[in-house]
């Protein structure tokens, strides 16, 4: 497990996310969602990248290089409640960069009006596709917060239907345990293990809101839902990104844990003061610039990459 320390640019950020309240409610989150597409849409990608549309649900996209390697599976973030595969454009592009891989953010149905199991239903029509497509699985999935959770369970998924595994798997900030209450969850320790703050981004009443409406009427201990009670056998190496400051740093632990009791390779990076899905979310600081390293270093090492 690697610990790195906050810089000034990250302090800065994590600030002022702690002026303003964190999102409360479903009509506010899909609204900051929409504008963060708008802006993610309208910003310049680096050179030789390109979004096209990806197949399946409408809204699905592709970023990719002129000539990809392979192609990752992606899913976006947002509680399954919100969110646009565009979202997270700004880091499948970096790491598209990086990599030379293609990354393949599919649209998947979002809760209430969609609960368990139709988002994961979805994930794995994108996997298959891209099955069909190749003959070959994607080389990796990953996810973001509520896309981590989504990804591990998508991979415990195929791997139970006898469906070829990919070679990795990214997980960022992965929401794994939807059972436990947020505000039961041990407070992410901010300066010393002694000295604890809150998510400044995260409010446990609407983290609870957003499980009881993706889970539906499935016991949020199925592993389809909270894939922390799943069998991690199998699953490919994974690399594990989460900050210290957010309510979701026990589930990266705890994901760790469960990978390497397994006997699966793991690497776990926590990063201290970063907020949650602080890749995506605070993308100038050093640390978002820190973690695709270490990403794409994973991936260019599992799938053999030179």
């Amino acid at each position: 497990m690697t610990r790195v320390l906050p810089s000034a640019a990250l302090a800065r950020v994590v600030a002022d996310v702690r002026s303003r309240p964190p999102v409360a409610d479903l009509a506010t989150h899909r609204a900051l969602a929409a504008a963060g597409t708008a802006a993610a849409v309208a910003a310049p990608l680096p050179a030789g990248i390109e979004a096209v549309p990806g197949p399946g649900r409408p809204g699905s996209e592709i970023v990719r290089p002129a000539r990809p390697v392979g192609t990752v599976l992606y899913l976006h973030s947002g509680g399954y409640g919100a969110g646009t595969p565009q979202l997270c454009r700004g880091f499948t592009a970096r790491l598209a960069a990086a990599t030379g891989l293609a990354f393949f953010a599919p649209a998947y149905r979002l809760a209430p009006e969609a609960p368990y199991p139709a988002a994961l239903d979805d994930a794995e029509v994108a996997y298959t596709l891209e099955l069909s497509r190749t003959g070959e699985p994607p080389a990796a999935v990953g996810g973001a917060s509520a896309g981590g959770g989504l990804a591990l369970a998508l991979l415990m998924r195929i791997r139970d239907r006898g469906l070829p595994l990919p070679r990795a798997a990214v997980l960022i900030s992965p929401w794994v345990d939807l059972a436990r209450a947020p505000a039961a969850r041990d407070p992410a320790p901010r300066a010393g293990p002694d000295e604890r703050g809150p998510d400044p981004m995260t409010d446990p009443g609407y983290l609870a809101e957003l499980a009881r409406n993706y889970a539906g009427g499935t016991d949020p201990r199925d592993p389809g839902v909270s894939p922390i009670f799943g069998r991690f056998h199998d699953l490919p190496a994974t690399h594990i990104e989460v900050g210290t400051a957010e309510l979701l740093l026990a589930d990266a632990v705890r994901t760790a844990g469960a990978f390497a009791a397994a006997g699966r390779a793991v690497t776990l990076s926590v990063v201290e003061e970063a907020p949650h899905t602080f890749p995506h979310s605070c993308p100038d600081t050093p640390e978002a610039a820190a973690a695709a390293a270490r990403i794409a270093l994973h991936l260019r090492t599992h799938l053999d990459l030179a």
